[in-house]
């Protein structure tokens, strides 16, 4: 089975996705995953030859090895949750193959997805961590002021790295504190609350910061975020920053955009705002999504144990164990 065999179906494949409405990232993101089935399959099965051939063994055993295979960067085996990713795409594309009558059986028919765990969200900060962090950008430098106005925009409002690596100078409204999310997941628009420190941090970084950047730009730049060059920030450089200024602030902890995200729904909830709003706020398609956020830290369980279960309130000051 040659690549181009199988891209003759991608590219149907793909057409159909964009016919569907789903996002740009969504579909790119299934088509890496189907060309790296096909490349199991011309692997792992040389004399398979059109997709007629591929047979329900063959992709149990991409799911078996998708189970044992080793993460290229941070060691181990894949995550549940991105064996689920890879899975999800072919039996996506099988499905949609049999619907369009390219394939009589589907081989992905009897694949069942591994159960995702319930984890907590890693790299919380707590807010001692989330004070140094934000004291980490150099401020009388350019891509300091960038990079404070990126912490603030991140913790004020909890948006995901790529929703503000989108974002446009226009869909900023600092007078009346809003930032408008275009085009997030699920291809939703929605409205998030912007506060006072963020929208000076944000004014600051247009007014004596982006100017100068603009000026490194062949074109004019309507992205809020820019690089030192004056083109739209991107993620590779986003990441970097927030290695670089972790480490400037001391934190032990691995940092990733995402970390913010999960601080500012952590201390939202600390704060006793209301699980539906922030569900409205982060994006959610599904409250179950948010509720995750519910976690408390040990410490405040452990107070809430003792003023409030009734062994505890009626134990003695020397209490004899029984």
């Amino acid at each position: 089975m040659g690549k181009k065999v199988l891209a003759r179906w991608f590219d149907r494949f793909s057409d159909e996705m964009k016919m569907r409405n789903w996002s740009e990232g969504t579909i790119e993101q299934y088509l890496d995953k189907l060309a790296d089935f096909e490349h199991f399959i011309v692997e792992r099965y040389p004399a398979v030859e059109t997709i007629t051939a591929i047979t329900d063994e063959m992709v149990s055993a991409y799911q078996l090895w998708l189970c044992q295979r080793e993460h290229k960067r941070r060691g181990g085996t894949l995550s549940i949750a991105t064996q689920r990713g890879y899975l999800n795409a072919v039996r996506s594309f099988f499905a949609f193959a049999v619907a369009e009558r390219i394939v009589l059986i589907d081989p992905a028919r009897n694949v069942e997805l591994p159960k995702p765990g319930r984890r907590l969200p890693r790299g919380v900060l707590s807010p001692k961590e989330m004070r140094a962090l934000l004291k980490a950008p150099n401020l009388a430098t350019y891509t300091g002021l960038r990079d404070r106005a990126i912490l603030e925009t991140f913790y004020s409002t909890g948006i995901r790295h790529m929703e503000l690596l989108r974002l446009r100078v226009c869909d900023v409204d600092l007078d009346r504190g809003y930032v408008t999310v275009l085009k997030g997941k699920f291809k939703k628009d929605r409205v998030v609350p912007l506060g006072k420190v963020a929208a000076h941090f944000i004014r600051e970084y247009i007014t004596k910061a982006r100017p100068h950047m603009l000026r490194e730009a062949d074109t004019p730049e309507t992205h809020l975020f820019l690089s030192i060059n004056g083109t739209p920030l991107a993620s590779a450089s986003l990441y970097g920053s927030f290695r670089r200024l972790a480490k400037l602030a001391g934190l032990e902890k691995r940092l990733f955009p995402h970390g913010i995200r999960h601080t500012c729904a952590t201390a939202m909830l600390r704060g006793r705002a209301d699980i539906r709003y922030i569900q409205q706020m982060l994006g959610h398609e599904s409250l179950s999504s948010t509720q995750i956020y519910t976690h408390v830290e040990i410490g405040d369980l452990k107070r809430v144990h003792a003023r409030s279960h009734p062994r505890e309130i009626d134990a003695p000051a020397d209490p004899e164990w029984d």
